[in-house]
């Protein structure tokens, strides 16, 4: 089995849908060309295409809940124009067989590297000459049927193996070595037929039901093809990897990087994952990349970490709880030892010189510093430096190297400036670093960039500015809250410098049309801003005092001031909120500031019941019939981050539109166990009801959910767990009520890329042009700012409103111009995209939870009492003042 691709050159991707654009860029842009023109797709492809829709056309029209719905054919609106995508067909040899068989580890290990790495010395020792790859975990895959017998191994029969380490250069020599026993079972065999002749061929029933044992089979045989391609890079000693599917070819070993700053460099790589697609079985191959500690000494990498350089002498208490966060779970080679890397656990209280224990070899107490001279003959420069805890034992800083490894933890904003710089590439330089790295033929496939009708937006670049323009409909902000903080750094947090900006700032709200009535200035001490922004929070909180609006200018140095700010706002006292830098006002203060406050504004208006931009009702017809206007849904949840306390929560959200713009969609929050199900979509779309029917009256006869933040091995548990509570909600909101249900899946968190193959089909920076589609559920909406840009996969569950491809996919175009904080198109359609900010909100709430990179505090706790810190911290979620607001935008 081999990837490979047309002579004549490629990328292939898939047939378009979900359609924009107006305008054409010009045709001198240089895009990416391998040398030799574009091929047509192969004409087998199209007919099996063709072939599936008329089957599906026969097929019953009821469909139960599970299901998943038929396609009911392909975009045909709009201009036909070649791309290609990063994708890579694999050849298969028809009717292949591969031989599956159960290993036993005695003793048992977790660690799925030591399980690997046990399991390849074994292929290599024990099976010998047949080519075997595993899993990592119980099973060994071959493509012949082993002879077992033959081979004297059996499942009464254990082997031997000794583990060893391709970094120990003297593990044989090891005195203690660890030994593992090894007893082999076949366990069966799977063919790749299911896969290659029935399931990519769409020859099955296409409901869940029926298809459920055919798409266990696919599914299995695709990830033993991922198992097989991801064999050759984890075998090879210059490649390590991060993520699953991720590769990457380290500094020290030919690789290419960039300082990030801290201690920490960012790393290329690829992805690459096998793909089921129509008629073919695909390799998906992109590039990434990812940061990692670099391999320096640790106390280098101490005096990056903490900004300074190291001398002799102890950590302050905050760096030290800083540094142990940093350092934990780290390797590090030891430069008196050659053995394998050990991991650091924390960072002790003592240092060299204070730390002592009884020494056997010298029979009597003796100090870390003196065990290192005597023993080592090595004289410490740092001994009143806290050690380094690994395990058991505690390590002088000055002797450990870090091995260059993934970071695990959360980046600063400065790092990731540095990421993006670093990994921001134009679609030629990304479609020519994959190419130059292995991959010689390409192939094509055509997509569609449809034109929509016309709107009051240059839709041909998919954004529009607001200078100079009135809102549709301004807020009113009759009593206005101005904040700030004052800073001895900066002598320019001053009350002058406050009265210029807030002037400034009236002024740009009388320029869109937003009425400014009394305002209040109060100022706070940033050296006691959390205790003052708490009794400011209780001075306003009441029904006299409540401000529409606190405006408040922060200082870069307040780092924890807009969480505070949320928090108390948001959860508290039910007041809006929004938050500007000073720093950043102070950049625009000679020019009056109109552009910067005028998107602000953009924020401020929805929040308080305005209209930011609308379009016509022709360009959003399906959403309007005789028995009333449709509801727009976004659901999302979200999880803790590798740098959360272990027991944090999943936040789950719901926003739901409720006026006839679909521009004012209020939200609905919860904390869940971690998990991809919604668990309380019940109860939050019940909520969303009762306020369509506060700004509507009665009840929406569509409801079109956009779901996003789900896994593609999750798409049924939506339909089988979450869809009966829709049906529920709506039941218990009015008995009898059943509105007609469209379910979406919107993923972004892909590797899918794809690349125009004409300058006029391509914007300034050389992606595609907004409204670009894939005929497989496959959307580019959106401009991108930089890079290259990532479209959005939408992927329909359910479909009760009889949507054509065409208006679908145009319907989708049309909302993707929505978003109301952003003069924009945007990548992922409005719904799905404000559910995953209103996740966001709710992480700024448990955020001492969420990430404690910076204190050990919290991530010592156990799971249950850190999900009942944030049960407390969360109360009731959001204050029901605000419930019928956006105030999370």
């Amino acid at each position: 089995m081999a990837s490979r691709g047309s002579s004549r050159g490629g990328f292939q991707g898939g047939r378009g849908d979900f359609q924009g654009g107006g305008g054409r860029a010009s045709s001198n842009i240089q895009i990416f060309n391998p040398g030799s023109g574009p091929t047509q797709p192969g004409p087998t492809i199209t007919r099996l295409e063709d072939e599936m829709i008329s089957r599906f056309k026969q097929l019953p029209e009821s469909i139960r809940i599970g299901d998943f719905p038929p396609r009911p054919g392909f975009g045909t609106q709009g201009e036909k124009t070649l791309v290609r995508a990063n994708y890579f067909p694999l050849m298969v040899k028809p009717g292949i067989t591969f031989y599956r068989y159960k290993i036993d580890i005695s003793p048992n290990e977790k660690r799925r590297d030591l399980r690997r790495r046990i399991l390849n010395i074994y292929a290599e020792t024990a099976i010998g000459r047949y080519n075997v790859v595993s899993d990592g975990g119980e099973y060994l895959f071959t493509m012949e049927d082993l002879p077992l017998a033959e081979l004297r191994l059996s499942e009464d029969r254990a082997f031997s193996v000794k583990l060893s380490w391709p970094d120990e250069p003297n593990a044989s020599s090891h005195p203690n070595p660890k030994q593992f026993r090894i007893r082999i079972q076949h366990a069966g065999s799977m063919t790749a037929t299911r896969l290659t002749e029935e399931y990519i061929l769409g020859r099955s029933k296409h409901r869940e039901p029926g298809l459920e044992g055919q798409k266990n089979a696919a599914t299995s045989i695709v990830q033993l093809f991922n198992i097989i391609l991801n064999h050759g890079p984890e075998m090879n000693t210059k490649t390590t990897s991060a993520g699953k599917n991720k590769f990457f070819q380290l500094p020290s070993r030919g690789g290419i990087s960039a300082d990030l700053g801290g201690g920490l460099e960012a790393v290329q790589g690829f992805y690459k994952s096998v793909r089921p697609s129509f008629g073919r079985v695909m390799c998906n191959i992109n590039v990434v990349a990812s940061p990692f500690h670099q391999e320096i000494s640790l106390i280098e990498a101490i005096g990056l970490f903490l900004g300074r350089r190291i001398q002799d002498e102890p950590l302050r208490d905050i760096e030290k709880c800083r540094l142990a966060c940093f350092l934990r779970r780290v390797k590090v080679t030891l430069s008196y030892l050659n053995d394998r890397p050990k991991v650091i656990v924390g960072v002790s209280n003592q240092n060299a010189n204070e730390s002592t224990f009884y020494c056997d070899q010298y029979d009597t107490d003796m100090s870390v510093r003196d065990y290192f001279r005597k023993k080592y003959n090595c004289g410490l420069r740092f001994s009143r430096l806290q050690l380094i805890t690994t395990g058991k034992s505690m390590i002088p800083a000055e002797l450990c190297t870090i091995a260059s490894e993934h970071f695990r933890g959360k980046i600063n904003e400065t790092q990731t400036a540095n990421m993006i710089r670093f990994a921001c590439r134009d679609p030629t330089e990304n479609a020519t670093i994959i190419t130059t790295r292995g991959l010689k033929t390409l192939d094509l496939t055509n997509a569609e960039d449809s034109t929509p009708r016309s709107t009051d937006v240059e839709q041909g670049k998919g954004q529009w500015n607001i200078r100079a323009q009135r809102f549709p409909r301004g807020c009113r902000i009759n009593k206005l809250l101005v904040l700030w903080f004052t800073s001895v750094r900066d002598r320019n947090h001053n009350e002058d410098t406050i009265n210029r900006l807030v002037s400034q700032f009236k002024e740009t709200c009388r320029d869109v049309g937003i009425g400014v009535g009394n305002m209040r200035l109060k100022s706070i001490n940033a050296r006691n801003g959390y205790n003052e922004l708490m009794d400011v929070f209780k001075e306003h909180s009441s029904t006299a005092q409540k401000p529409d609006l606190l405006l408040c200018f922060l200082p870069d140095d307040v780092k924890d001031g807009f969480k505070d700010i949320k928090y108390f706002g948001d959860i508290k006292a039910g007041i809006a909120s929004v938050v500007m830098l000073f720093s950043k006002c102070l950049k625009g203060i000679d020019r009056g500031n109109k552009q910067y406050f005028a998107n602000v504004l953009l924020k401020v208006n929805i929040r308080l019941g305005g209209l930011n931009h609308e379009l016509e009702k022709d360009d959003l017809k399906p959403l309007f019939t005789r028995d009333g206007t449709a509801m727009l849904v976004g659901m999302d949840v979200t999880h803790p981050s590798p740098s959360s306390a272990k027991g944090s929560p999943s936040i789950a959200s719901m926003v739901a539109s409720c006026d006839d713009h679909f521009m004012n969609y209020p939200t609905s929050m919860r904390i869940q166990p971690k998990g991809e199900v919604i668990m309380d979509t019940e109860g939050m779309l019940l909520e969303r009801l009762v306020q369509y029917k506060r700004s509507k009256g009665g009840k929406p006869p569509i409801i079109i959910i956009y779901r996003d933040g789900v896994s593609e091995g999750e798409y049924n548990h939506v339909l089988v767990r979450e869809l009966p509570q829709v049906l529920s909600a709506c039941n218990r909101f009015d008995p009898g009520y059943r509105p007609r249900i469209t379910l979406i899946v919107v993923g972004k968190r892909h590797h899918t890329r794809f690349y125009p193959m004409e300058g006029r089909y391509a914007d300034e920076r050389k992606n595609c042009l907004p409204g670009t589609v894939v005929d497989r559920g496959v959307t580019d909406a959106h401009k991108c700012l930089q890079g290259t840009a990532k479209p959005a996969h939408y992927y329909v569950l359910r479909d009760e409103n009889g949507f054509t491809a065409d208006s679908l996919q145009e319907l989708t175009m049309n909302i993707s111009h929505l978003f109301a904080r952003c003069t924009k198109s945007v990548s992922v359609c409005p719904p799905a995209k404000m559910a995953d900010i209103a996740c966001d909100r709710g992480r700024v709430y448990l955020a001492s939870l969420m990430d404690t990179s910076g204190t050990d505090s919290s991530s010592q706790d156990d799971p249950e009492t850190v999900y009942n810190k944030a049960r407390s911290i969360w109360g009731n979620g959001p204050h029901p003042a605000l419930s019928h607001t956006m105030f999370y935008m």
